[in-house]
């Protein structure tokens, strides 16, 4: 990364940092509703570096891009790619954490731009935590994260993303309650073997599909007369109009999985836990109707060939599938995947 800095910006940095992605094995779309989640971090990294360089505005750079942006510092999303690292210099510069003067930021991410591993969360956290006073603690860093994402960038996130990649270390599965923001970290058990596929389809969590399913499940919960859609009575949801009643379903259900999923997690108990993810695919598919057709068809083709299961990761619309398999035998699911659809491929 050092390299990357002096490459681009003809300095040395004065900070570096590297922050993991992470994927959601269970607890999707219910980070705003109070629920539980149950997200890993990934030995995927986005590795950071920074300095100040004595300008009014900011620069950055990134590995997988050529050249340098410059960003004015009062300049809001431009729908670029530095918009997170801009966007979290201006929160870094707004709580003080940071002078007025301009920063050289370069990045390089092993994370898949648009894969639904929290590549966005991962560089906001990222350039904070650089900035942040040293006795600032993790959950206040993912706070301040999840505004800049709300904020600026315009994504209705919960704090899920955030809170994985600044605490969440490889390995091992956050076991978040998203009310309280209390977590245990339990490891994935060893006989235990996790896959990212990529399914070949992007995704933009700004682009108003999001925000859609986001106001929906708001609506509903507030039809309910409750502030956390994960509280509501499930009888009584079932008689909001469609498409809120499918919506809640999906909402309270999901949280019901999540929270039983972490004794089987612990137990080692791997037909239940993939029993659990199943389900939630199933519910994220017709309940939530966040899939696509071809993912669908790549997640039944995964398990079809073996695997404990299956299920669509992230926001939606797109993205990776986080697949479960025994580590001594696993499925024999990669090849038919790669012939049947050639665009997908295997990250993990």
């Amino acid at each position: 990364m050092t390299k990357i800095f002096a490459d681009r910006f003809g300095a040395a940095p004065t900070a570096t940092v590297a922050v993991p992605g992470r994927v959601n094995l269970l607890g999707e779309w219910t980070d705003f509703s109070g629920g539980m989640v149950l997200p890993m971090a990934l030995p995927l990294e986005v590795e950071l570096a920074l300095a100040p360089n004595g300008l009014e505005h900011d620069r950055i750079a990134s590995a997988q891009f050529d050249g340098v942006t410059a960003r004015a510092k009062d300049a809001g999303a431009q729908g670029h790619w530095s918009d997170y690292v801009a966007g979290a210099l201006a929160q870094a510069r707004a709580l003080r954490w940071a002078d007025g003067g301009g920063f050289d930021v370069a990045l390089d991410s092993m994370v898949p731009h648009g894969s639904g591993l929290s590549t966005s969360a991962a560089v906001i956290v990222g350039v904070l935590r650089m900035l942040a006073p040293t006795s600032t603690a993790e959950t206040m860093i993912a706070i301040e994260a999840r505004k800049v994402e709300n904020a600026y960038i315009g994504v209705p996130c919960g704090i899920m993303d955030q809170m994985a990649v600044a605490i969440a270390a490889p390995g091992t599965v956050l076991a978040l309650d998203t009310a309280t923001l209390a977590f245990e970290a339990v490891p994935l058990p060893a006989g235990w073997r996790l896959s990212i596929v990529h399914s070949g389809i992007g995704r933009e969590l700004a682009d108003g599909r999001y925000k859609e399913r986001r106001d929906e499940i708001l609506t509903a919960a507030g039809r309910l007369g409750v502030e956390a859609l994960c509280r509501a009575d499930p009888v009584a949801a079932e008689q909001l109009p469609p498409p809120l009643a499918a919506r809640a379903r999906h909402v309270i259900s999901e949280d019901v999985r999540t929270r039983g999923a972490v004794a089987p997690l612990k137990a080692g108990d791997i037909d239940a836990f993939g029993a659990l993810m199943r389900a939630g695919q199933r519910s994220i598919t017709v309940d939530l109707e966040i899939t696509t057709p071809e993912i669908d068809a790549q997640v039944a083709l995964i398990e079809r060939h073996g695997a404990v299961a299956a299920r669509q990761t992230g926001g939606g619309f797109g993205g990776c599938i986080v697949v479960l398999d025994r580590a001594d035998r696993p499925g024999a699911w990669h090849d038919p995947l790669s012939r049947a659809f050639p665009a997908a491929r295997l990250i993990l």
